[in-house]
């Protein structure tokens, strides 16, 4: 089986609701602060449509824009940061 490698830059941040830290795009449809409801339903518009996100999961924006979300795990272990120029 041949192997590929991902060679597009995306830039991320990671969704730390707890810490205050929510990447913009991501929304809540609760009636409470979810920042104060650890179970909330946090929810990211992506070309497929609506993604629920959890604590830890990295958004990610790519060339055109566009967003996603990876969980942690598979994020840190899949990509690497590299440097600005």
């Amino acid at each position: 089986m041949t192997k590929y490698r991902k060679t597009a830059l995306v830039e991320a941040e990671q969704f730390l609701p707890l810490e205050g830290k929510i990447p913009a795009g991501i929304y809540s449809s609760e009636r409470a602060d979810p920042r104060s409801n650890p179970i909330a339903d946090w929810m990211l518009n992506t070309l497929e449509g609506p993604h629920m996100v959890r604590n830890g999961d990295y958004i990610c924006t790519g060339p055109a824009g566009e967003k996603w979300n990876v969980a942690k795990e598979i994020f840190e272990a899949t990509y690497e940061a590299v440097q600005d120029d």
